[in-house]
């Protein structure tokens, strides 16, 4: 596959047949953390669909089923719906930044000079951590969301609920080990540079964030 190819495959633009192909290519754009942000992307669909079944003209239960009164209910669910379509857009946006941002690392690792290549490798590390700590920041309140649907769901999709709670589960696993390896990377190549040493913090905290998640998901299967 060409680099000008390679330039015009994207997870919002792209067909599944042929972003996966170039996902499999040796070249790391797409590579871990752009996947990860297409499973958030499948788990936002999956949300979006059983919220769909659990409208009131599609499950009677909806009505009487544990969690408050009927207008509670669909009011819950509905705003699960709107989230959940929002963020099916969102996820794929940002697996296509993720992929910038491994092409931009690869291409630091490629510099030969010091002290260019030194900066390089801190902006393009920092500029990874950052994605996969926007990528798991935007997953995270579709954990509250998949715990209600868990709970309150139409039960004929009670199994697309589970399958959206393992594919939410490699998004937040998934940016989590991105963003702990370039965390690291940053880390060894800090050089006092006070962008990176005040950032590191914040990084470390959000992974425990996505360590605290999956934590939860996990009570879920």
């Amino acid at each position: 596959m060409s680099d000008d190819t390679a330039r015009e495959v994207s997870a919002r633009h792209s067909g599944l047949r042929e972003w996966t192909a170039r996902l499999a290519e040796p070249v790391g754009d797409p590579g871990g953390g752009a996947a990860a942000g297409v499973m958030l992307a499948m788990a936002a669909s999956l949300a979006a669909m059983a919220a769909a079944y659990t409208a009131p003209e599609r499950y009677e239960a909806a009505a009487t089923a544990p969690g408050g009164s009927e207008h509670v209910h669909e009011h819950v669910r509905a705003a699960i719906a709107s989230r959940a379509a929002a963020l099916r857009e969102r996820a794929l946006e940002l697996a296509d930044l993720d992929g910038d941002a491994s092409q931009q690392f690869g291409e630091a690792f490629r510099i030969r000079e010091a002290p260019e290549r030194e900066h390089a490798i801190r902006e393009a590390s920092l500029d990874a951590a950052t994605s996969s700590e926007s990528l798991g920041d935007a997953a995270l309140p579709l954990v509250t969301d998949l715990e209600w649907l868990h709970a309150h769901a139409n039960p004929a999709v009670h199994a697309d609920v589970v399958v959206a709670c393992a594919a939410l589960r490699g998004a937040l696993a998934g940016a989590r080990a991105n963003l702990v390896a370039d965390t690291g990377i940053l880390a060894s190549h800090t050089d006092g540079d006070p962008a990176a040493e005040s950032a590191r913090p914040e990084l470390d905290a959000a992974a425990d964030r996505l360590t605290a998640a999956i934590a939860r998901l996990d009570q879920l299967a």
